[in-house]
């Protein structure tokens, strides 16, 4: 009667057994969604994070290369201004020189602000390129490429 038992045991309905040898019950869900795609798509759109995080490591070093460059010739010009005082023979001559470094020193910041700012919007737009692309094939992939017609 052991035996009986055992063989009662490997024929329970709904184990798997039944099942034709080329379905695995692991490709789909009961409701018919296979897993297989859900791991396919969930693995794109993390290797594509990891892209788009390579990215944003690699941008961090060019922003932090730019903003020490920026500084390091902020400093170069103060000290550049400083020299200039220190050369100034008369009161009148230090007021010519401050007149003309205040207009420099704002106009100098201005660019690099705007230099850094160039920087920045770059490296979001390569930051965000491998997601456009991953949700432009994603829409493709579900709705279909649109046609020459534009309908």
């Amino acid at each position: 009667m052991q035996s009986g038992a055992r063989h009662d045991r490997q024929d329970v309905p709904g184990d798997g057994s039944d099942l034709p040898p080329d379905e695995d019950p692991q490709d789909e869900t009961p409701r018919g969604f296979p897993v297989a795609l859900w791991r396919a798509v969930v693995l794109d759109s993390a290797l594509t994070l990891a892209k788009s995080a390579e990215i944003a490591a690699s941008g961090g070093r060019v922003w932090n290369a730019a903003v020490f460059a920026c500084a390091w010739m902020s400093v170069e010009d103060a000290f550049e201004v400083h020299r200039a005082r220190l050369t100034c023979k008369s009161i009148f001559g230090l007021l010519r020189l401050e007149r003309d470094a205040a207009p420099r020193a704002v106009a100098e910041l201005s660019m690099r602000n705007a230099v850094l700012g160039r920087i920045w919007v770059q490296i979001a737009q390569d930051i965000a390129h491998p997601l456009q692309q991953r949700s432009a094939m994603a829409y493709d992939g579900l709705f279909g490429a649109p046609s020459a017609s534009g309908c």
